[in-house]
This record gives structure tokens, sequence and C-alpha cells, in this order.
């Protein structure tokens, strides 16, 4: 057994949710990055995983162990650069919850514990007795949160939630196409990351409400849902209202320029929101002429010609590198961003100094050289961020059913010979 002192699992005496203990049993990556951002917070967080087999996510290829990246497994430490990702701060312990046994010790964890959440398909808890009718009478303040593509109690509750799918159902691939284009995914999880904050609210806003009540609660997390409710904004896009005071061919409305464009040397966002930025970008591009013209003379004005703005923003674009437009923005105070590649991202100096860029620790060896995405939440009296590396399977086994529920040694032994843990 390699020592495991310098990268055990802890957590920050300021932070916000320390004295909390979450049950994990998800997978995929919403519910991991819902739980993981409870991590974040400070929650102890126990990942429940299947003996010998653990998260999925394990065998998802890159791998990084002792001899660095590789595609396959080569030692028994190593470990996807995907649950390194998703997975920091937490805990791991192995347990079969399809063995009558394994259920019972999860009941005794839940008496201890403060939510649990799970994604399984809906009814795959109740099936085991595990769903929060029959854990609320172990623990009545327990917070339990099931996330689902379609809803528990959907006519479609059978259906896998992939993140495709779930985009695709919600509206927002349709957002990211045209009138004249195909819809294509969002270039992020989408259909997953937005559940998954939404998850991590509604359980904190549980907790609070226990504070109140003393009563736990159960909160049903569907990822359509989530995604649909992101937008928000575009429900005017389609409604009656406005194709009829644009007509069907119009396209949506925007301001202007308010876009993507490119230059000689990548790309660049313009976003003039304001008639003042308007006329700074006039200057900036030496169209001064511009100001009285009709088509741009209000705000509204410019939206139904977002064409034309943009073909005159193209056209001042085309003999400038993207530092040199953005810089001259800039002096003018007109909100731009050149478009970075994650590469750039990653060198960016205001991520940087706010701490998002951090090490991927491997939980037995360490430093990984490979880049992960800090805490985004700054705190001024608490603290919030991953205290320790995504852990190795069944890592607390002995922490958790020895230190926290007070099992014997010789009956973890027979736990493992039964293949409980």
């Amino acid at each position: 057994m390699v020592e495991m002192s310098e990268h055990k699992t802890t957590t920050s005496t300021e932070a916000l949710l320390r004295g909390f203990r979450v049950l994990d049993l998800t997978t995929d990556p919403t519910g991991p990055y819902a739980a993981q951002n409870l991590a974040g917070l400070g929650a102890e967080v126990i990942k429940i995983e299947r003996p010998h087999i653990g998260d999925p996510c394990r065998w998802n290829p890159p791998f990084v162990g002792p001899k660095g990246i590789a595609y396959e497994v080569k030692n028994p430490y190593d470990i996807s650069v995907q649950y390194l990702r998703r997975n920091r701060g937490k805990k791991s312990v192995f347990l079969n919850l399809r063995h009558e046994m394994g259920r019972e010790l999860f009941k005794r964890l839940v008496k201890v514990s403060d939510v649990v959440i799970e994604n399984f398909a809906p009814g795959i808890m109740e099936a085991n007795d595990l769903d929060y009718d029959r854990l609320k009478q172990v623990n009545p303040g327990i917070v339990f949160c099931s996330v689902s593509g379609y809803g528990q109690d959907s006519a479609y509750k059978e259906s896998p939630g992939f993140d495709l799918m779930v985009q695709a159902a919600s509206g927002i691939m349709e957002m990211e196409g045209s009138l004249n284009r195909s819809s294509i995914r969002c270039g992020t999880w989408a259909g997953q990351m937005v559940p998954a904050l939404w998850a991590t609210i509604s359980i904190m806003a549980a907790l609070l409400s226990r504070e109140k009540t003393g009563r736990g609660d159960y909160i049903d997390i569907s990822m359509q849902d989530a995604c649909f409710s992101a937008a928000a904004d575009e429900f005017l896009k389609t409604s009656s209202f406005q194709r009829t005071l644009l007509g069907e061919d119009e396209s949506p409305s925007r301001p202007a320029p308010w876009n993507v464009y490119p230059t000689r040397s990548g790309q660049i966002v313009i976003c003039v929101a304001q008639s003042s930025q308007w006329y700074a970008f006039l200057e900036v591009i030496g169209r001064e002429d511009l100001r009285d013209d009709p088509r741009f003379k209000s705000q509204q004005m410019r939206s139904r010609n977002a064409d034309a703005i943009d073909a005159i923003t193209a056209a001042w674009l085309e003999s400038l590198t993207a530092d040199e437009a953005v810089n001259r923005l800039r002096e003018k105070k007109i909100p731009c961003e050149r478009v970075s590649s994650f590469e750039r991202a990653m060198a960016d100096p205001r991520l940087i100094s706010r701490r998002m860029i951090q090490e991927a620790m491997h939980p037995v060896y360490g430093k990984t050289g490979l880049k992960a995405s800090g805490f985004p939440a700054k705190f001024w009296k608490g603290k919030a961020g991953f205290f320790s590396p995504a852990p190795y399977p069944g890592q607390h086994n002995e922490e958790i059913y020895m230190g926290l529920l007070g099992l014997s040694k010789e009956y973890m032994e027979r736990l493992k010979e039964e293949e409980i843990i």
C-alpha cells in the first residue's frame, strides 16, 4: 500500500458547509459535479461506489498514474482524468446496494448524514427500498435529491438523460443555430452542468429550510427542466408577438454590433449595448458618417439592421489582428473580448490571479501536470475550494465504516468476503 499521508482528504475549518455530510450515489457528469460543488463548499461528501468496479467514469480514458498519461490502465492506481476532475474533495467507499446487508449499511450511513443525491433511473431507489419515503423514516431530516433526464413523474422518465438529448429536448440547441443554419450542440456540457448547479442550489435551500423546520425534503431535478429554464430570455423570440412584429423570416432581435467577428488572427466578440457605445464604436472604425443614418438612429433600428452592422464591422476588421482590434476598442471602453482557446484561457492573468487554474492532484502520487478549474465563488470570511484530490476506489472504507459507524475489523473482513464492501 502506498503511503497516503501527504494527500489525505481534508476540509478547511472555516468551510461554509463544514459539518454537513453528503452521500453521493451519482455517476455521469451531472450528479458528480453537483456533489463536488458541495465538497468545494466544505461538506463531507462520501462517494458510494460498487465494489471492484467503482464509478463507470473511472474507466474512461485517458488515465494518469505513476508513469504519467496513458490510454490504458497499467497500474492499480491509474485514475481516469475525468474522474479526477469530477470528484475532488470527496471520500470513497465501496458498498453493494444490491445486497440486503449493503442496503442496511447504507441506512446506517443515512442516519448520520444530511443529504443523499442519486441519479439512477426513476424507480430504482424505490425498488431497492431506499427511496425518500423509506429513508426519511431512518432520518426525518434527510434531504434527498434525485437527478434524472426528464423528472420522476414524466411520461419519459425511463429515457436516459444524456447531455446531447437534454440539449435537444430543451430548445437550447436551436438557440445555438439560426433561422438559416442547422441546430448545433453547445460547446460545453450545458445539458449536464446547468442541472448540476440547480441540484446544488436546491440542496442548500433544503438544508437552510431544515434549520428552521427540522424537516428534510425531497428534490426532483429534471435535466430538461433546468436547461429549459436557462433559455428564459429566448421565449419572446418564439412568441406570436415577435413573429407579428418582425415577420417569420426576420432575425431575432439583438443589440448590434453584438456578435463573433473574424480578424486576421483569430476571432473577437463585440458587445455594443448603449447608444453612447455605438457612437464611440463609429469613431473607432472611422465611420462617423453613419451617426445620422436612419437605419441606425436608435437601439431598436440597429437591432432591425443588425446584419448591415455586422457587415460594416467585418469590413473594418479585415485588416486588423485580434489584439489590434481589441486594444483600439478598449481605448474607447467598448465591451469586447478576444475569443480564447483553452490554452490561452489557462494563461489568462485574470483567471490565474483568482486561483482558477489549479493542478489536478492524484490521491497517491500528487501532482499530475494536468490542469483543473478552481472553485469560482470567493468568500471574504468562509473558505471554499477543493482541499483534497479525488479518491482512489474504496480509499475511505476504514475511516467511514470503522471510524464513523463503529464496525469491527472482523466484521469488515466478512463484508469484504461477501463483496458487500
